[in-house]
Formats: structure tokens, sequence, C-alpha cells
């Protein structure tokens, strides 16, 4: 396919002037303000269908060694039926908005974002995104696009800094006390399995070009961080939480899957500089319920009792501190069980961006400080005390302090989860029939379409992630493994809900891919049962309408 392209390349400085450029906004202490990952690149664009047979439009902006790319559309108004996608290149990271449905996106009020015609994409990881305007068959033919109402204007993008350019940057001292013994949490996987665990609901929290951490707090919707990352409703819905981003491996440089939500409502915050608060809550909280919550330790600390901290400091993949070469034991632990006013102390390693983290003892496994405050190397750092900030939360849960439970929807006790990851005895299973009176099903491992018989073999289920499970297997999923090397056919195989390819999406009477928007499940009639994908059809076009029967 062909499309119509404007490559976006800003140059960047030398190397000199960049690291001098990140230094003035990184050289800060972890004090009561965000630490900056990003610049706010101004931009003048539009975006609109070419004329031809094959009108998909696409921007491509890149930005060399860019961390992350958020776009900002500044006047967003397209047809019914229309969609705009945002992704990177190789299709593994897409958000996709039309009228009637939009995936994850924030809006800045203070920018004069209305979250309906103004508003941002979630960020896209590396350093290129594609935006693409994506005008089926029907609304080209008819002309759907009028200028006088439609438009698709970007305002401006953030990009993120260079990951080793932050890193570099971050060897300096800070709020580290003695040597940096902050380590990828990985790296204690296997050493310190209960710590390793209680790292997972902790997020880092990206908001306005700037960084915290974040953690969710109880099995609701609801995540903690500090009221100097976001303190009001406006801050609020115009940040991002990445769950699980972290290495893969100790000292590695491949990260995880990343999932990332939009934070929704805040339910309570506190300017004290004592406290330094936000409770608040995020949209599409099924996305990232299964990495588990920490509960509350509202009590007096006791000095010398040991603590641990999971955190995002300097927007790092996902770090714990454990260790602390400033005390006897090589222990991090409460130093000062009363700092100040209403604040622990202690010389556990943490950096510009730990904002937020929780600070959890051993003994309990239960967060008893919020941290926010950097004080090394001339004092201890510090967290707010639970035990302060629990009386003005305490009705959001009902009175009742939560417990923690890390695993979240993978407990131990729990069974383990199939391929399929919703319960296969729960899904209703359904014929798919096209408008040639033709049942999709599974047959002999590959994927076909013939006359209905209402069989187990013809029902099928999509799951909440997109993927199409067959009844008679519904631990497997259909797929095109060999379709861009020529062979295109669908098969039952393994799930893989990371790979967007094996997604897909039953719109506008079309079941479209999700990695290929533009390609289709269609019934090659010509050929028997075949069953493969192909670009929208003007004629022919029963072979790729489908509806559940």
């Amino acid at each position: 396919m062909k499309y119509s392209s404007l490559l976006l390349i800003a140059s960047l400085a030398s190397s000199c002037v960049l690291m001098n450029s990140y230094a003035d906004n990184l050289n800060q202490t972890d004090t009561l303000k965000p630490i900056k990952i990003a610049d706010k690149i101004d931009s003048n664009l539009s975006l609109s269908p070419k004329q031809g047979f094959d009108s998909n439009s696409t921007f491509t902006v890149s930005e060399p060694g860019a961390s992350y790319i958020k776009v900002h559309f500044a006047e967003f108004k397209i047809p019914d039926g229309a969609v705009v996608e945002v992704r990177n290149p190789e299709g593994t990271e897409s958000y996709r908005y039309s009228n009637a449905k939009r995936d994850g996106f924030t809006y800045d009020p203070e920018l004069g974002e209305d979250g309906k015609t103004s508003w941002a994409s979630m960020s896209v990881s590396g350093d290129t995104a594609i935006i693409q305007l994506i005008m089926p068959n029907n609304l080209k033919a008819a002309n759907a696009w009028d200028d006088t109402k439609h438009t698709i204007k970007i305002g401006h993008y953030m990009r993120g800094f260079p990951e080793n350019v932050i890193e570099n940057l971050m060897t300096q001292e800070f709020s580290t006390c003695g040597g940096n013994e902050r380590k990828d949490a990985v790296c204690y996987k296997d050493s310190h399995p209960t710590e390793f665990a209680h790292s997972r609901p902790v997020a880092k929290l990206v908001m306005r070009g700037s960084v915290c951490t974040a953690w969710r707090v109880g099995p609701d919707n609801k995540m903690f961080t500090n009221n100097h990352c976001i303190g009001t409703q406006s801050s609020t819905t115009t940040s991002e939480v990445w769950f699980n981003y972290q290495r893969s491996s100790c000292r590695g440089s491949k990260p995880n899957n990343i999932t990332k939500v939009p934070a929704d409502k805040m339910l309570a915050t506190s300017r004290s500089s004592s406290l330094d608060y936000t409770l608040f809550t995020v949209k599409d909280f099924s996305k990232i319920a299964s990495f588990g919550y920490l509960g509350l330790d509202p009590r007096d600390a006791v000095k010398g009792e040991q603590i641990y901290i999971p955190q995002h400091g300097s927007g790092n993949p996902k770090e714990l501190s454990i260790e602390s070469d400033s005390n006897s034991n090589n222990r991090c632990q409460i130093d000062a069980p009363n700092s100040s006013r209403q604040n622990l102390g202690y010389y556990c390693d943490t950096i510009g961006g730990s904002s937020g983290s929780p600070v959890i003892a051993s003994k309990t496994n239960k967060v008893i400080g919020l941290h926010h405050w950097g004080g090394c190397p001339s004092g201890p750092n510090q967290a707010a005390r639970i035990k302060d900030i629990w009386p003005e939360v305490a009705k959001h849960f009902n009175n009742k302090v939560p417990g923690s439970s890390p695993n979240g929807d993978n407990d131990p006790g729990k069974p383990d989860t199939p391929d399929n990851p919703d319960d296969p005895n729960k899904p209703n299973y359904s014929p798919l029939m096209n408008k040639l009176n033709a049942c999709l099903g599974s047959k002999a491992g590959k994927v076909t379409a013939s006359r209905c018989d209402n069989s187990k073999a013809q029902k099928w289920h999509i799951d909440s992630k997109g993927l199409l499970h067959p009844a008679d297997a519904p631990n497997k999923c259909l797929q095109l493994p060999s379709w861009y090397k020529g062979t295109n056919r669908a098969v039952i195989g393994s799930c893989n809900a990371d790979k967007l390819d094996m997604r897909w999406v039953l719109e506008n009477g079309r079941i479209h891919n999700v990695a290929y928007p533009t390609l289709y499940l269609n019934h090659f009639k010509a050929y028997g049962e075949w069953i493969g994908v192909w670009t929208e059809k003007a004629d022919g076009k029963n072979e790729q309408l489908w509806e559940w029967k």
C-alpha cells in the first residue's frame, strides 16, 4: 500500500550542547518540584486525505534518540467512520481514535485543551511516531471529508530526552547517600523475591514533560503520588501512568512491554509540605488490575526497622533501593522516625523522579511512608508518614486500612492463566457469519469459511485484548503468521496479546487487524474455504462483511 507521508526530523544539536541543555533541566535535587524529562516542540501541521483511490495519509514525527513522542492535537474533527491511528513504526504500540471510540488519551486544560476537539494521544515509546488518517472506501466515495467541517491539526508534541543522556547525567549525587545502590528491580528477583514482588504495583508517572513515581493502593482503582507531582484536576488529566516499565534482565538494555493508562480523577490532595500527597484514579483500570496493589501501614515507625523503596528515579526503568552503605548492616532503614514534623528520615538512595515512591516497611511489606524529599548527602531523605496521611483519605477506603496483594490476578493461590486472558468457561462464543452466509470456522489448525451448522468449531470469542478464540480450542487464537511472506492464510496458533498483528477489531462490519488497520479478514470464495487478509475491497465486499449470528 502507498501512503502520503511528511517526515518531520528535528535535527539535534551537538552532543556537548545537548548534555548542557539537559543538565540544566535535571540538575535539581529531589525537592518539591518534579524533574523534567521532555521538551515541548511546537508545530503547525495539518493532516487531511489526499486525492486518489488510496486516500489514507500519514505524518511521521521522528526525533533521533528521543525516548518517547507524545502528539498534541490542537484541533481534531473527523467524519464519522474515519480513524486516526498513532503508532510506532513496528506497530507494536498503537492507539486508535474515532468519533465513536478512543483509546487512551490525555488533555491539559491549562493549554486550552478540552478533551473533545483538542487533546493528546498517549505517548509512543521510542524516537518515531506515525500519525495516520484512515478513511474507509465508503467515506471516500461519498466525499465525506469536508474542509469546512473537518480538520486535524497538530499544535505541538513532547520529545522525551534520550535515556542514555539522562542516565549519564544522573551519575551525580543528588539524593544519593554514599555510593549509588539503586539497582534494576529485576536484579533482586532471585535474592529478594518478596521485595521484587512488591515493586509490581509501582509505576512511572509522566506529566507535562516531567516525571514522578506513583503506585496502586488497595484492590480498587486508586493510586498515590505526591501533591507536587500532580496537585490539581487539570494536572491529573494530562498525566500518563506506565506500568511494567522495567528491564527484563539485570543491567540489561531491553525493557519489558509497558502498559500505559491515562490518569483520570483526583480524589484527595494535600499541599502541606509535610503531607504532600495526592490520591487519584486512572482510566482503563482493567488493564492494570493484574499488577497488584500495596497496603498501608499507618503506625509510628521504629528507629532501625528495615525498609525498601521501589521507584522510577530520573524516569529510569523501575529500580529498587534495598541496600545502604550509610548503615552498619548495609540495609535501608528508618534512621529518624521524626526527621522533621510529620516526616520519616532514611539514608536510602533516591533521585530526582523518585518523588511519590512508596517507602515499604520490611516487616509488614506495607507502605509506611510516601517519599517526597531528597536530603542526602547533607541529611536524610524524607517521606511523609502514612500515619498522618491516613486520617485524611480513610473515607475513600470505607475507613478500612487496605492490605497488600502485589501479585494481583496472578496470586499463587489462583490457577494459572491460560493463553486466553479471559476465563474460557465464561465468554460467550457465537458464530461469525459473512454476507455470503458462510460462517468462520476452524478445522485441522486452519481457519475456514463454510456453510453455517452452529457447531462448536464455528463459534468464536473476541476477548478484551482483541484476541480471537475458537470455542473448540479456547486457549488458541486466530493468527496469520506468514502473510507478509506471501502465505495469506489464517491458522489457529498460540496467543500473544503483546503482538498487535494477532489482535482484531470488529468495526463497521469488517474485522481488521490492529497492527495493520487497513487489512481485513477476507473469505476468498474462489478458493473454497480459504480465509486470509486483504485490503478493503470495493467489489466482492460481501467476502469481508461479518456479523455475530
